[in-house]
């Protein structure tokens, strides 16, 4: 199928097609996000311990955040993950 084609096929898609589509979109996203993190985090040698007592997110929620799992105020608590490691890696930098 090229570009146009899938064009067409989205212009013609139901109300119910659409939400499915958006639904698989935003799932393969956030797994691909949580998974960001996870190799992030691992690559610092960080444990989610770690991120859990600097985010004060529970380690649970951490690790379905990780797996691209469903978690309630999920944008808000990605950004505070990133900006724990964003801020481990340039304490490392510095240090080393």
């Amino acid at each position: 199928m090229n570009l146009v084609d899938l064009l067409v096929a989205r212009q013609n898609e139901t109300p119910e097609e659409k939400a499915k589509r958006y639904k698989q979109e935003q799932k393969l996203r956030w797994k691909e996000e949580g998974n960001h993190l996870y190799e992030w985090r691992r690559r610092l040698g960080l444990t989610r311990t770690f991120i859990a007592n600097q985010t004060r997110v529970n380690p649970s929620r951490l690790r379905r955040l990780e797996q691209g799992l469903p978690v309630r105020d999920a944008k808000i608590i990605c950004r505070s993950y990133e900006m724990v490691l964003e801020k481990v890696e340039k304490d490392m930098e510095t240090e080393g």
